[in-house]
């Protein structure tokens, strides 16, 4: 069904939507020119745009060789957050990258006024790269606010596609409706790409796909009677903690899992998740904790070398889904399950069977039952369906 453009946003999302989709239709009355300057051939020059968090970035990953088989010569840039530099940088599909940090949706620990003013001092040197790169369509891969817009736009691409719900659809030159359906994120954007390549479809085995460096040497972090019989890995912390699970369980979870002789690993990224991986080793020393340690080429590869993993809904459920590797999501309710699941049948996505899922809520409530009743038997059921 049609979700109408504000529905699952907060009041002030609301308002700042509003004011920004009137302000750019106002905008058109002096500049409809610019805006219907449209090419019909082919595009030579492709931008892709996406301002999401690292697992946004790696599921769009899976849309590259689509592109490149419809139309091989084409060239391929993509704009995104900084922070996914690791997963875009010397990607063998992506000819380009410009990075844009939007403030919004910048996770750094920095003030927001330093925020807001990183965005606005590096915004104008990104705009100068997208005016002298010609690119002869965009297609903003973001449904959600903030897009990519009014920098599209101000770049002067002649043909700009995007849905209409994260505002400012009137600068699209192909505004697109997002409509709710149980479907992979991953679908929406091929919907996007099928307005110029009405050839592009869903296939089977679509996953992201990952930059891997064979030559990182697991036994720098790992010694061999966890490399030789393999190892679980346990990702417990997100970019957002209302998706995190119980410590309690994890430190459960561990426990029986080494249990069974099966060694355990700890991976996670900042501050946070090494306070939280503490607290769930404490319990479990014989594990061994990889928070802060690992640089992301060696993620991926440890995530690789695995023989399973466990994890919240973070982005290394997605990581997983590119190398191949077998685990659980411990999920949550505030969007579809359909649209974030890892693209893997190897990995099971599980969601506390409560009436309020999906809410919508991207900010999560007070009790986030859809996480916490998620309950430890039904995850180490997994396991001991796949290892034991």
């Amino acid at each position: 069904m049609a979700i109408k453009r504000y529905d699952t946003m907060s009041k002030s999302g609301k308002v700042i939507l509003v004011f920004l989709d009137a302000l750019c239709a106002f905008y058109l009355l002096f500049h409809r020119a610019k805006k219907m300057l449209v090419q019909s051939s082919l595009p030579r020059k492709i931008l892709l745009a996406n301002r999401g968090h690292l697992g946004d970035i790696i599921i769009a990953t899976g849309i590259l060789p689509l592109i490149k088989k419809a139309y091989p010569a084409g060239e391929i840039g993509f704009l995104a957050g900084s922070w996914a530099r690791p997963i875009l940088e010397k990607h063998p599909l992506i000819d380009h990258v410009y990075y844009d940090d939007h403030w919004y949706v910048n996770r750094s620990k920095q003030p927001l006024y330093k925020k807001i003013a990183h965005y606005f001092s590096s915004r104008r040197a990104v705009l100068t790269a997208l005016r002298q790169a010609h690119y002869d369509v965009a297609i903003d891969l973001y449904a959600y606010f903030p897009n990519a817009a009014i920098l599209l736009f101000q770049s002067d691409i002649p043909r700009r596609i995007g849905y209409t719900r994260g505002g400012c659809g009137a600068l699209l030159t192909d505004p697109q409706q997002w409509i709710l359906k149980d479907q992979h994120v991953v679908d929406y954007h091929i919907a996007l790409l099928s307005v110029i390549f009405p050839e592009i479809k869903h296939t089977e085995n679509l996953k992201p796909i990952l930059l891997r460096d064979q030559a990182i040497d697991l036994h720098r972090y790992l010694p061999d009677h966890f490399l030789q019989p393999g190892f679980i890995v346990l990702h417990p912390g997100c970019g957002n903690p209302i998706k995190e699970w119980p410590i309690a369980h994890w430190k459960v979870l561990i426990k029986k899992i080494m249990d069974h002789a099966i060694p355990v690993v700890l991976t996670g990224q900042g501050e946070h998740e090494l306070q939280l991986t503490k607290q769930i080793q404490v319990e479990s020393p014989l594990c061994i904790n990889l928070c802060n340690r690992l640089i992301f080429p060696e993620l991926v590869e440890v995530i690789a070398a695995a023989r399973y993993f466990v994890g919240v809904d973070s982005m290394v459920g997605h990581v997983a889904s590119a190398v191949d590797t077998a685990g659980v999501v411990i999920g949550n309710g505030t969007a579809s399950k359909a649209h974030w699941k890892p693209l893997s049948e190897k990995i099971d996505y599980l969601i506390g069977s409560v009436p309020c899922v999906p809410c919508y809520h991207f900010q999560g409530c007070a009790s986030m039952a859809c996480v916490r009743d998620v309950s430890l038997d039904a995850v180490f059921q997994k396991i001991t369906e796949n290892l034991l």
